[in-house]
């Protein structure tokens, strides 16, 4: 008897002082907002006739990133989502969030959908029986400034500045009605909802293909034939006037109203505009559109891998807003290059090794790992592999667009390069690494370009 009152003590006393271990989260993320939100341009299936959607009114599909990123979520240890949107292509801060929507897409029953707000509200009392939102983000305005119909009249050349489209916009960025509409979306958001986190997203800027590189500075950076009408020139205009003062007045109305403004797109996309090759654009062109969903309306919306780099900067929040685990580092492409001209001697010579990571919550370093190969030369030679050498890469991208790039020295002709490159995020003392396959590089070889 004793004996185990002994036990059941030193048990007591044991578990008194054990560190506790943190409980599981679950986290419950509502989506509101317009085509960004919605995922224009990505249907949830296309077999070149008909596209299908989760709600085909609102052009709202399962391609989105804040579905992508609540997905991704989701698969980190000791975090569960869940997940409800009632985000609609189209819609505005008073006709679509505040007030009803009458849905406008092609070739489809269009109807009056109820306030986006007020969704939630239902879905808050009636499905999570008014327990707390985790996170409700937000996209809204592009539509409040018709950037619709701005894309349109700047798709005919020298008609950008001086159509009546992108005069409305300006009067809209311009005016003091703008920034109240988002005050009563605040004010609603605090009347009707219990929520803890409010994210209200960065609109991508999808007109370069590298920073402070235009589409339409370059007639071979067209992206396909359905885009050449736009120039540097009109790029450039839509940049200072319109999607730059867009992102401020959204970082504004955040800060007015306790919202977090979730940066990343803005760069992340700089790299992938509509005029870069297909294989690593993040933005529809018209020709992808009418490919992928029959209609036009999905022109200039990220596509899937857009919305994958969308899902980072969500994540990125997310992760350091709940103290959640961080993913693996994503590598999102490696470019081979020359140092000079290529020809016989010039192929063997240094390159240029660059690979950008997506957007994470961690600081992120990546090191390039390089070794030669020299072939066996029987029956006197065998083949030799070199150790692995460590080159530290220096990150090129400004703000969030992470370009990692470091040199790899020059081989004889008859020897291959390997290489692979291990990228870190680090963050209070944790960290995840990723590394790539290796690749293999000789004198003659194309190079990666993408």
């Amino acid at each position: 008897m004793f004996k185990n009152a002994l036990s059941i003590a030193l048990l007591g006393s044991s578990l008194a002082t054990a560190p506790a271990v943190a409980a599981d989260q679950h986290l419950i993320i509502v989506s509101i907002g317009d085509s960004l939100a919605a995922g224009e341009g990505n249907p949830n299936s296309f077999n070149g006739v008909s596209a299908s959607w989760s709600s085909a009114p609102c052009h709202r599909s399962q391609n989105n990133g804040r579905r992508f990123a609540s997905n991704r979520i989701n698969n980190l240890d000791g975090v569960t989502t869940q997940f409800a949107d009632f985000s609609c292509s189209g819609a505005k801060i008073d006709e679509g969030l505040l007030g009803t929507q009458l849905t406008s897409q092609p070739n489809v029953n269009n109807t009056l959908m109820p306030p986006q707000i007020d969704q939630a509200a239902n879905f808050q009392h009636n499905v999570l029986h008014d327990a707390p939102i985790d996170i409700l983000e937000i996209s809204v305005g592009v539509n409040d400034v018709n950037f619709a119909s701005v894309v349109t009249d700047c798709l005919i050349p020298g008609n950008c500045a001086s159509s009546s489209s992108v005069q409305t916009a300006l009067n809209v960025l311009n005016g003091s009605s703008f920034p109240n509409a988002y005050d009563r979306l605040g004010a609603a958001i605090r009347q009707k909802l219990n929520v803890r986190k409010v994210y209200i997203t960065e609109y991508p800027v999808p007109v370069t293909s590298a920073p402070g590189n235009l589409c339409g500075s370059n007639p071979a950076d067209a992206g396909d034939v359905s885009m050449v009408g736009e120039s540097s020139a009109d790029n450039q205009f839509l940049i200072n006037n319109v999607l730059g003062p867009l992102n401020d007045k959204v970082q504004q109305a955040a800060g007015r109203n306790s919202w977090t403004f979730v940066r990343g797109p803005e760069d992340t996309f700089a790299t992938h505009g509509y005029c870069t090759v297909s294989a690593r654009r993040y933005v529809n062109t018209l020709q992808d559109s009418l490919f992928r969903q029959g209609d036009a309306n999905g022109t200039i919306h990220p596509n899937v891998a857009g919305h994958e780099a969308y899902a980072d900067a969500l994540i990125a929040q997310t992760t350091r807003d709940f103290n959640l685990d961080m993913e693996k580092p994503r590598v999102l492409r490696t470019v081979e290059a020359n140092t000079v001209l290529p020809g016989p001697i010039a192929d063997s010579g240094p390159k240029v090794i660059t690979v950008e990571v997506g957007q994470h919550p961690g600081t992120l370093t990546a090191v390039l790992q390089h070794r030669v190969v020299t072939p066996a030369l029987p029956p006197f030679t065998p083949q030799t592999v070199s150790a692995w050498v460590n080159t530290n890469m220096a990150d090129s991208g400004a703000g969030r667009l992470n370009l990692f790039a470091a040199q790899l020295p020059g081989f004889i002709p008859g020897q291959t390069a390997q290489y692979r490159v291990v990228i870190t995020g680090t963050r209070n003392g944790d960290s995840v690494s990723k590394t790539t396959s290796i690749a293999s590089i000789a004198a003659g070889d194309f190079l990666v370009q993408q």
